[in-house]
């Protein structure tokens, strides 16, 4: 048995933990039932959010955001954090990984000066565009990371634009934004992660918004 995992008591699982279609079509998300509206609003920007990013690495043409997820590695996981000290908050239901094959998304402390660097200086964003009569987000990559790439798009970037234009307006915080290590794949709504989004140190870029989630009454 793996060193980090954790018994969660049945019941406690059996009444909080519930399956969510986030991407329909794909493999559900098992969650916490209290973060579900964070979830739905998350998946209503994954799902209906239009985003392109051309440059060196190519044109992706227009995509919806969960075009851009190539791997779902998990939400609720009853087990400890990497350091195996606490538990995690995947044990409580309340954060998601995704696209953890991408490099850039390890668990590494220097991952933190390569996605700022990627999303600073050579990841522009343009504004809000139209094809077909289709709005979105438009960016352009200046940068050389050339040799991971998924739908043209260099891993570096990836789940930056995912946060940017997802999670983030759901209320997630991202795990790139450690004080001490970069965990790109990591969305989270429970951690005390410091660093802000659209602080100093924080690399947002999209101040206005095309679309805006109107929760369930």
């Amino acid at each position: 048995m793996d060193a980090r995992y954790v018994v969660a008591d049945p019941d406690w699982e059996s009444n909080n933990i519930i399956s969510y279609d986030c991407l329909p079509g794909r493999e559900p998300w098992r969650i916490h039932k209290a973060a579900l509206p964070y979830y739905k609003a998350a998946s209503y920007y994954l799902n209906n959010v239009h985003v392109r990013i051309s440059g060196t690495s190519g044109d992706s043409g227009v995509l919806l955001l969960r075009d851009l997820i190539d791997t779902y590695n998990g939400s609720y996981c009853s087990r400890f954090t990497s350091s195996e000290k606490s538990i995690s908050h995947h044990a409580f239901g309340t954060a998601t990984d995704l696209n953890g094959g991408m490099g850039a998304n390890d668990n590494l402390k220097e991952n933190i000066a390569l996605i700022n660097d990627e999303v600073r200086n050579f990841l522009t964003y343009n504004g809000i565009k139209s094809e077909n009569n289709v709005l979105y987000y438009d960016y352009t990559y200046s940068g050389n990371s050339l040799l991971w790439v998924f739908q043209t798009i260099p891993e570096t970037v990836i789940n930056y634009i995912l946060y940017e234009l997802a999670f983030y307006r759901a209320g997630f915080q991202w795990g790139h934004y450690y004080v001490s290590t970069s965990d790109g794949m990591h969305f989270t709504l429970t951690d005390n992660i410091r660093i802000s989004h659209d602080g100093n140190d924080g690399l947002r870029k999209v101040f206005e918004y095309i679309e805006a989630y109107t929760p369930e009454e």
